[in-house]
């Protein structure tokens, strides 16, 4: 994963095959942001059908401490008043998703 000065990502996936994904760049111009990020450390068991968190990046240009985990994906409500709020996730389904 790569994260640009624009916040914009991207990423590859390789497994039985491979993907490339980018992500549009915010309409938001880039300040001095507090930034935390958090990110799957290693090997992690993944439960079927639900949806992980592998990365969190929150920026917030006030004046508090950042501070998150992966766990905080969970509860939203966390982020209401931060500038940027981005999550990467997966899913591995036993099933063709709908």
């Amino acid at each position: 994963m790569v994260r640009h000065d624009d916040y914009s990502l991207s990423f590859y996936i390789s497994s039985a095959g491979s993907a490339v994904y980018k992500a549009e760049p915010f309409n938001i111009t880039p300040t001095n942001m507090a930034y935390s990020g958090s990110f799957l450390p290693d090997k992690n068991e993944a439960k079927l059908n639900q949806e992980i968190p592998v990365s969190l990046m929150v920026y917030d240009s006030g004046t508090s401490s950042l501070n998150y985990t992966l766990s905080d994906f969970f509860t939203p409500e966390k982020f209401a008043d931060k500038d940027i709020v981005q999550a990467v996730t997966l899913t591995f389904y036993d099933h063709e998703p709908t």
